[in-house]
């Protein structure tokens, strides 16, 4: 599944949607980690880069999901959330 998903990645660029998605939330996406012991959950990791103020650079941590048709998409979540919501 994993490979699939990078398929699936590759035909959707830009699997964003909502505020930001164009700017992939501010970040770059660096990583697809599957989730051990949940088949077909993953979490995408984005870096967040300050070019004025380095030692402030951050991580996103998002959960991808999946729309009816089987589509990866990421949607900005503030706070906590768990894989198990999604």
């Amino acid at each position: 599944m994993y490979l699939l998903l990078k398929e699936m990645i590759k035909k959707h660029p830009n699997p964003c949607v909502d505020k930001h998605a164009d700017i992939t939330f501010g970040g770059q996406s660096t990583s697809i980690f599957p989730i051990h012991g949940m088949p077909d959950k993953y979490i995408f990791m984005a870096d967040i880069w300050r070019p004025k103020n380095l030692i402030d650079a951050r991580y996103i941590w998002l959960p991808i999901q999946f729309d009816k048709k089987g589509a990866p998409f990421l949607k900005w979540m503030m706070g906590h959330w768990t894989a198990d919501e999604h």
